[in-house]
């Protein structure tokens, strides 16, 4: 008990035993753990929790050696053309597993995915596909086996795309439009839109999804419904008239036009803001 002294006889069992107590009684008292001597452990009020053991480590699975895989990354480099290269695998472990046990182990690309390159406005080759078939080939027993696994080629870089949610038909204007930093597969770089202020939306655009050229088309100058000037011309003489336009119609597009007074439509182009041109072979009257 606290106070007492031990005489010669008590064991240092007893005396740890007595000491550990005290120290039990302190923390009650002054309501925190206590820390004795390092060779006594710390005692605290509560009841003793014993320590989470980390179980033991699992081995990561079984991996195609990067050495294998280079050279297709390599040709599939050469192949897009893009400065800044990377190429995602598809390995499931079920096959990284079967060929971590073959000899000789190489992975050939599909070769039709490598033919001859043409060079397009984004830089990006028109020949390199998003995604390339390659077999991991090897012996087992003096056996040809086989596995098949997908390369996906990425190109980083900076695509525009919007800054909020757009309408169809909504003219872009310089903030309704932001840079999006990625990597990208070789496809939507080489469709990607070079410039979109301006342009209209061909369908609903959302922020995020890079802007490629399709999803743009020139603002309609002629709106469907509306009132529009009409320039016929018959050989040197040019007739001007008033119309309405049968759709919404940008410049270069054929819109249907009824003349005031005319009993059926005709054809005319668009050439500028509210503005048709009506060839004589057009069919107008």
């Amino acid at each position: 008990m606290p106070g007492e002294h031990g005489s010669r006889g008590v064991s240092s069992e007893w005396t740890l035993s007595s000491l550990s107590l005290f120290l039990f009684l302190l923390a009650t008292v002054f309501g925190g753990p206590v820390v004795a001597d390092p060779k006594v452990s710390a005692v605290t009020a509560g009841p003793r929790v014993p320590p989470v053991v980390a179980g033991p480590k699992v081995p990561a699975g079984p991996e195609v050696p990067a050495a294998v895989l280079a050279p297709v990354e390599k040709a599939l480099r050469a192949a897009c053309g893009c400065e800044r290269f990377t190429v995602h695998w598809s390995i499931q472990a079920a096959v990284a597993a079967g060929a971590a046990g073959l000899e000789s182990l190489a992975a050939i690309p599909d070769s039709a995915s490598l033919r001859a390159r043409t060079a397009s406005d984004a830089g990006i080759s028109l020949a390199c596909p998003d995604r390339v078939p390659v077999r991991l080939r090897g012996r087992r027993n003096g056996r040809v086996v086989e596995y098949l696994t997908e390369a996906q080629p990425l190109c980083e870089g900076k695509v525009l795309t919007v800054a909020r949610a757009v309408r169809p038909g909504t003219v872009l204007r310089a903030d309704d439009l932001e840079l999006l930093d990625g990597w990208f597969a070789p496809s939507i770089w080489r469709d990607a839109a070079s410039a979109a202020e301006g342009k209209a939306a061909r369908q609903a655009l959302v922020p995020g999804r890079p802007l490629r050229r399709g999803d743009l088309a020139e603002p309609a100058l002629v709106m469907r419904g509306a009132a529009v000037r009409v320039l016929c011309q018959l050989g040197g003489i040019v007739i001007e008239g008033r119309g309405v336009a049968r759709k919404d119609g940008s410049r270069g597009e054929r819109v249907g036009v009824r003349l005031a007074g005319a009993s059926r439509d005709c054809l005319g182009v668009v050439i500028g803001p509210g503005e048709v041109r009506v060839d004589g072979e057009g069919g107008g009257s």
